[in-house]
């Protein structure tokens, strides 16, 4: 696994060509996902998340504000308070 970039100057990533490598992984493991941190620092964490289709992530905390964004397919994020499609 590759460790995540240094963000001191700045770092852009080809986000298609990462989804496509990360949801071919996804496909062939057993649990229908693959994941991979491209930034961690002390105020920020970006992870990217492949998944299968059908394949779920269990319930999950954090600590801090997230933001999920689709990339491509549909994606059902169950929140306390509301379902989103």
């Amino acid at each position: 696994m590759n460790p995540p970039e240094p963000t001191d100057h700045g770092v852009t990533f080809d986000l298609a060509s990462l989804a496509e490598e990360l949801l071919a992984e996804a496909r062939r493991g057993g649990e229908g996902q693959a994941a991979r941190t491209l930034i961690r620092s002390a105020d920020l964490r970006i992870v990217v998340v492949a998944l299968a289709a059908g394949a779920t992530i269990s319930e999950h905390h954090a600590a801090v504000t997230a933001s999920v964004h689709t990339l491509t397919g549909r994606v059902r994020l169950q929140l306390p308070v509301r379902v989103c499609t």
